[in-house]
């Protein structure tokens, strides 16, 4: 207990700039203090009184502005989750990526954790910067964690909170946003010509844009809905393309359909519609002319 006595007399003449043999002698005659009265004996040094002055204002409290994090806390260049619009279907990859920095350096950082309970998934999940499980390069600060959307969970935008501690305990907060869609959506509609000839000859020439949450090799069909003109059953569209500069998310349907001879003539109405894996469903109508 004297020793321990001794050591914080030290630190007291250290805080205050004082120090003496006389202190030290004081000091040895004190058999026991309680922990307030050594509160209250660092307290009183000006040191401490000084800066309890700057982090405290009485008008608001604990000023944290005060504090200067920014030497000691991490920060978050982005956090980002690709894709974008996730359907929920358990299996559809989505991978969070948070860009990481620390005033000691990356070494400093400790780790970097996502709560997945939005989603349908664990509260507490690890983001890897070690070139594995999606990401891309080790050690580039960049952390990323991959999962899917659990099938039970409602569709609507979502909100992932991030976090990243670094080895002093400091922590930075942040979060990434993602929509929970199973929906797919017709984004164009091409006709080759709109005014066709009822002679057995003419053909219908139809171009749709689908755009679908997760993979475009998720779309079961594209049917093409012409009972208008007396065509009973829907015919099937094919895919045809992915073009350059579309995501994997993103196709082209097409198909060519011949103009019954006797066909009622004038403007037509036909429907596309489009359905994938999940059960999401989308139509868009066209219309077209028969002379």
């Amino acid at each position: 207990m004297f020793k321990r006595l001794i050591i914080i007399s030290l630190v007291f003449c250290t805080m205050s700039g004082v120090c003496s043999l006389q202190a030290l002698a004081d000091t040895a005659k004190v058999k026991y203090l309680t922990k307030g009265e050594m509160i209250d004996l660092l307290s009183s040094a000006d040191v401490v009184k000084q800066k309890i002055n700057e982090l405290v204002s009485w008008g608001v409290g604990y000023d944290v502005s005060a504090v200067n994090k920014m030497k000691m806390v991490p920060t978050f260049n982005y956090i980002a989750v690709v894709p974008k619009n996730v359907p929920p279907d358990g299996r559809t990859v989505l991978e969070i990526k948070a860009s990481v920095d620390d005033p000691g350096g990356l070494p400093s950082i400790s780790g970097v954790r996502a709560d997945l309970s939005p989603i349908g998934r664990m509260s507490n999940m690890s983001l890897v910067d070690n070139g594995l499980f999606g990401d891309t390069k080790p050690g580039d600060g960049v952390y990323t964690l991959q999962s899917s959307i659990n099938p039970k969970v409602m569709e609507g935008g979502k909100v992932i909170p991030v976090t990243a501690v670094n080895k002093k305990g400091w922590m930075a907060m942040g979060s990434a946003t993602l929509d929970v869609n199973k929906k797919p959506t017709i984004t164009e509609i091409n006709l080759k010509s709109a005014d066709l000839l009822a002679d057995g000859k003419s053909t219908l020439v139809v171009a749709v844009g689908v755009d679908n949450p997760g993979k475009i090799n998720d779309i079961k069909f594209v049917l093409l809905d012409l009972s208008s003109i007396g065509i009973a059953d829907k015919i099937p569209m094919k895919w045809v393309e992915t073009r350059a500069g579309m995501s994997i998310r993103t196709g082209m349907f097409a198909v060519a359909v011949e103009i019954p001879s006797g066909s009622p003539r004038g403007k037509h109405k036909a429907t596309i519609e489009v359905i994938n894996s999940t059960g999401g469903y989308a139509s868009s109508d066209f219309n077209f002319n028969i002379r």
